[in-house]
């Protein structure tokens, strides 16, 4: 027959035996939600902030870069404006000149060549002017030879005895031709217009009387 244990000895006895441990399904479960949830969220969390620096970069390229004041650049570049606008200016101030100058030489080229016109013209104007004075001077030198002639002489012509106003005083002679002419010069006789006009005579010039018959 077994005999009893001591309760001193059953209390030892059972601190000595390893404690099972007991599986608990909906705490386990529970943990490793909470675990998978918590790495979620991590992971939400990255690439909510992976998106925010992407946009923000985004932003950054699309932005303009704001514009540095470089006071020598800036310099620079007036510089070059103003130098270019002076430039410019001498261009147009030259281009001006020359039109001024081109045009005060063609007016004085059609000032010398009025001043031309006018000299031809003076020197034309003058041989006109000299050769009517010659014409007139023979005119007048022929009247007043017809005028002496005419009263020295008698007033009946000597072809047909009628007495005339205006009488030609003619000498008959003989051409190296043949042909007979009549000049003033030598033994002169009284012939009136109708008679110089019948014998087929013209009178030529204020020297001599010629015609042929």
């Amino acid at each position: 027959m077994a005999q009893p244990i001591p309760h001193g000895a059953q209390a030892k006895g059972k601190e000595r035996e390893p404690e099972v441990e007991v599986w608990d399904g909906e705490a386990e479960l529970e943990k490793d939600f909470e675990v998978l949830w918590a790495a979620y969220e991590a992971e939400q969390a990255l690439e909510r902030e992976q998106e925010e620096k992407e946009r923000e970069q985004e932003q950054e390229e699309e932005e303009p870069e704001a514009e540095v004041w470089d006071g020598e650049a800036e310099l620079e570049k007036d510089f070059e404006e103003l130098w270019a606008e002076w430039e410019a200016e001498q261009e147009r101030e030259r281009e001006q000149g020359l039109a001024a100058l081109e045009a005060e030489l063609e007016e004085e080229r059609q000032h010398d060549e009025a001043r031309q016109r006018a000299r031809n013209g003076d020197h034309h104007d003058e041989r006109a002017r000299r050769f009517e004075e010659a014409i007139r001077e023979a005119e007048l030198e022929f009247e007043r030879e017809a005028n002496q002639v005419q009263d020295a002489a008698p007033s009946k012509c000597t072809a047909c005895g009628k007495t005339a106003d205006q009488l030609i005083f003619l000498t008959a002679e003989r051409h190296e031709s043949g042909a007979r002419q009549l000049v003033s010069g030598g033994d002169r006789k009284p012939h009136c217009i109708a008679c110089t006009e019948l014998l087929g005579l013209k009178w030529l010039n204020r020297e001599g009387f010629a015609g042929v018959v």
